[in-house]
């Protein structure tokens, strides 16, 4: 299982879904009851706010998202909890809520 050039490979697709089943996540969309989804190919990160403008040195939060085939739905799960990213990846910089970067 690994993560090559920022893309998911197939082992870990196959962790992902497996993690799925054992966690009971249902895979019916919410907004249009259709049972196929993609996954995306890459972990990503949402990027922090404050006010109305981004903190790229602010707190991180790994996700795998998948897509609803049908409505385009995005449902997004916390990798760190999945155990696919590292918890100090999350950790702010000290100067993180300031949106200036620590040296």
């Amino acid at each position: 299982m690994s993560i090559e050039d920022g893309k998911i490979d197939n082992d870990l697709l196959l962790y992902v879904n497996d993690w799925f089943k054992k966690k009971g996540v249902s895979l019916i969309c919410p907004m249009c009851k259709n049972s196929d989804w993609s996954t995306f190919d890459c972990i990503v990160s949402p990027v922090q706010m404050i006010g109305s403008e981004p903190n790229l040195y602010g707190r991180r939060y790994p996700t795998i998202s998948i897509v609803c085939e049908n409505c385009a739905n995005v449902q997004q799960f916390n990798a760190i909890h999945m155990g696919l990213a590292k918890p100090d990846l999350i950790k702010p910089d000290d100067n993180s809520q300031s949106g200036e970067k620590s040296e």
